[in-house]
């Protein structure tokens, strides 16, 4: 049976449309009979309770493994390490040698029993979880993190408060991975057990998959994630299939090209083929790049309801991570204009990112505290769609636009600006939904007015959007394209 093993930086709980899409399709694989894995390369101490979040919300499918790169080689360090000692008793030795004294909730200040001299800090997260920093000289020298009341991880500063390097520590409390820091790149890093150096934090990754996937065409690795794809091209084994998923535009909303995306296009030659989102993307890259090995699979959809509607209420709805290429300068602007018109209706945003406070920032300065409303992250997002009555995307790049997909299959129209490359693909401008010329605030200000007030359109527009996508999405169509693609 074939193994496919997709990588992606991070697993989170409020991730976003990509990793939504790649949870989705694991799901799909494991029904039939393509056994999914997913891999991950970034250190998180918690990654069991989000992994236990995410299977309890069913996002994440019960058969699907999860391997990390830390805790793979974490768990291979059990039994090949030569070390004797312990970091934990290390720590606590320090820690029992000094008085605690409160200075914050939850955080005391360490003080040498011996001699008085200032040590450090300590705060507690949790019972089992701190973070304890040590001075010297009253400079920060190194930041020790613990959890379940192991030591776990141990920042190290030069006297600039500058890391300049880290130690990985596995529960039998023994160093496992060093690596330095200079100019805020990883580099130098030490598998200390396996007695492997790695000049960069992509050459370990190259080895970690070498070491996780064995190299038969039977196995199958999947980049979603921009940031992995060199982990990919310079992987050395010769029979595992690879491919590249293209989950963006390759340019920013000025056309300017993205360098990661550029650089899954540039070496698409090294892969087995790279799946993009979109028609279009494709004709443009097979021109712009000369790829000759480019497919058009859509993204699975989980679970369309089977019952479905929109709301009564004037509600505007946006699901987005809330990012500045989101055009949520532009969708406040077309709020302010049709509060001027139209005061009953209101602007719904669910999702969160690091724009936000600029977003609170415009609706404020554009008196839209009434009319603009920010709900944070939703893990339900038809649930959350029922209660709109259509869906406004502002955004400048996209290529395919998962949560646009999310409301025509609720029956709930989309109102878009038009750009690449995806809300073209779908939504049909005046037959389903609306599409607006890109930044034409006041063209989309009237086509949310007429929808909001328009009962039978708005209902027509719901209807003739989710045939259009259950047609579209049908997973078994997905599914075959997939199982055509690997079997070739």
């Amino acid at each position: 049976m074939k193994q496919v093993y997709q990588l992606i930086f991070n697993l989170g709980l409020s991730s976003g449309g990509k990793t939504s899409a790649l949870l989705s399709r694991s799901k799909y694989f494991n029904e039939n009979n393509l056994n999914s894995n997913i891999v991950t390369f970034d250190y998180n101490s918690d990654y069991d309770f989000v992994l236990e979040q995410l299977r309890e919300s069913k996002r994440l499918d019960d058969k699907t493994k999860v391997y990390n790169q830390f805790s793979f080689f974490e768990n291979r360090s059990l039994s090949m390490s030569a070390s004797t000692s312990n970091i934990n008793i290390n720590i606590q030795d320090v820690i029992d040698d000094c008085v605690k004294i409160e200075v914050d909730k939850n955080k005391y200040a360490l003080i040498s029993l011996e001699n008085g001299e200032y040590r450090g800090n300590i705060k507690y997260n949790s019972q089992n979880k701190f973070v304890l920093d040590l001075f010297k000289n009253n400079y920060r020298v190194r930041r020790v993190y613990a959890s379940n009341c192991l030591i776990k991880r141990i920042k190290e500063f030069d006297y600039n408060g500058i890391l300049n390097g880290e130690t990985f520590y596995n529960q039998n409390g023994q160093p496992f991975l060093r690596r330095s820091s200079k100019d805020g790149s990883v580099s130098d890093l030490y598998l200390i057990a396996e007695k492997k150096y790695f000049k960069n934090n992509i050459k370990l990754g190259e080895y970690f998959l070498e070491e996780l996937i064995e190299d038969t065409k039977n196995n199958i690795i999947i980049s979603d994630g921009t940031g992995s794809i060199n982990k990919l091209v310079n992987n050395k084994q010769r029979n595992v299939q690879k491919y590249a998923v293209m989950h963006t535009n390759h340019k920013n909303s000025t056309g300017i090209i993205k360098e990661k995306e550029e650089n899954i296009l540039k070496n698409s030659h090294k892969l087995d083929g790279v799946i993009f989102l979109t028609q279009e993307q494709i004709d443009d890259v097979e021109k712009e790049y000369g790829i000759t090995n480019a497919h058009l699979i859509y993204n699975f959809i989980s679970n369309i309801p089977e019952y479905y509607g929109q709301s009564t209420n004037k509600v505007v709805g946006n699901i987005s991570r809330l990012v500045k290429g989101k055009g949520f300068d532009l969708l406040t602007d077309v709020a302010k204009k049709v509060k001027e018109i139209d005061p009953e209706i209101t602007f719904h945003i669910y999702g969160e990112g690091d724009y936000k406070d600029e977003i609170l920032k415009m609706i404020d300065e554009k008196n839209l505290n009434s009319t603009v409303k920010l709900f944070g992250y939703t893990d339900n997002p038809y649930k959350t769609i029922k209660g709109f009555r259509s869906v406004i995307s502002t955004s400048q790049s996209e290529a395919q636009g998962l949560s646009m997909i999310e409301a025509m299959a609720n029956g709930v129209s989309v109102v878009a600006f038009d750009i690449k490359y995806g809300p073209s693909q779908f939504i049909k401008d005046k037959i389903n939904g609306y599409l607006i010329e890109n930044k034409n605030v006041d063209a989309m200000a009237t086509a949310i007015i007429e929808l909001m007030n328009n009962d039978s359109k708005s209902i027509s527009f719901g209807e003739y959007a989710r045939k259009e996508i259950v047609e579209s999405f049908e997973p078994i169509n997905i599914i075959n394209q997939w199982k055509k693609l690997f079997d070739n």
